[in-house]
């Protein structure tokens, strides 16, 4: 943990940091950390991607991260952006999406994009919610195949237009395009999940 702050505040003390997104964290010390490292630039939009599950299925995350995310890191979020999976860990008494998103939201983040790639459906239903009770739905044509980082590639590229400027809803729609069109480029390495090209 003390790395892992060592490292971002080099970078937040050095230079201007327009976005920050968090992805895998591993453990409650490193996301107990980061949260506290947080608290000092509130002003910087901060897109949370809370990995807890590979594309595989397998845990990468111990289960007591998800009160850190929970408690400390999503009051701090512009917007999170679990997939289905993880958004039922961390909404479990919840019973439907609009049920998750109203508990993550709850936790003080200003949206949330709950992805639907891992669902069992024909196509890819992602809906944005936001604190002020906006929706918006985005439906994308499933693509064959299975697919490593398109979590990361699209919470990346969202806080990648924020940094630029780009208002919020606007960043969540063009960052699926380009998450889509890079996973519909994608390739293998060798015989698992194809990798955003």
């Amino acid at each position: 943990p003390q790395l892992v702050v060592a490292q971002a505040k080099s970078v937040l003390e050095d230079q201007p940091v327009a976005a920050i997104k968090l992805g895998l964290l591993g453990n409650i010390a490193v996301g107990e950390a980061v949260a506290a490292l947080l608290r000092d630039w509130p002003a910087i939009p901060l897109v949370v991607d809370p990995v807890l599950v590979a594309g595989g299925g397998g845990a990468l995350a111990e289960a007591s991260l998800t009160r850190t995310y929970l408690e400390r890191l999503f009051p701090l979020a512009a917007l999170v952006t679990p997939n289905a999976l993880e958004s039922r860990r961390l909404a479990p008494a919840a019973t439907d999406a609009a049920g998750r998103a109203a508990t993550l939201l709850d936790a003080g983040c200003h949206h949330v994009l709950l992805k639907g790639a891992d669902e069992d459906t024909p196509e890819v239903l992602n809906t944005l919610f936001s604190a002020d009770g906006a929706q918006k739905e985005f439906r994308w044509p499933r693509l064959s195949g299975s697919y490593h980082g398109s979590g990361c590639t699209l919470a990346s590229a969202i806080a990648a237009l924020l940094a630029n400027g780009v208002p919020m809803h606007e960043a969540v729609s063009d960052a699926q395009r380009f998450t889509w069109d890079a996973l519909q480029q994608g390739w293998r390495t060798g015989k698992r999940q194809a990798i955003p090209g």
